[in-house]
């Protein structure tokens, strides 16, 4: 997260929240964005359980920040495998 003026802590404090503003949402979402445009899905599994990543990276929200197309596409294929 190197490009942000926001902690480790930060994110975390904002992952584990049970609610959220929309501000920290979007900030929630830039942060699984940026995870799932530079890891691959097996570590993304290592790092979350797969209810986590169906419940908050399989939203439409993230997946639509995706970079490059493709990525997109075979995200939303995951996604429908796992509905």
């Amino acid at each position: 997260m190197w490009d942000t003026t926001y902690s480790l802590e930060d994110y975390m404090d904002i992952f584990q929240s049970k609610k959220l503003t929309r501000e920290e949402e979007k900030k929630r979402d830039a942060m699984l964005i940026k995870l799932m445009n530079f890891n691959s899905w097996y570590t993304l599994l290592e790092i979350f359980d797969v209810d986590t990543v169906k419940r908050y990276l399989l939203t439409d929200d993230v997946i639509n920040g995706l970079f490059p197309r493709p990525l997109r596409k075979k995200y939303d294929f995951a996604r429908n495998l796992l509905q």
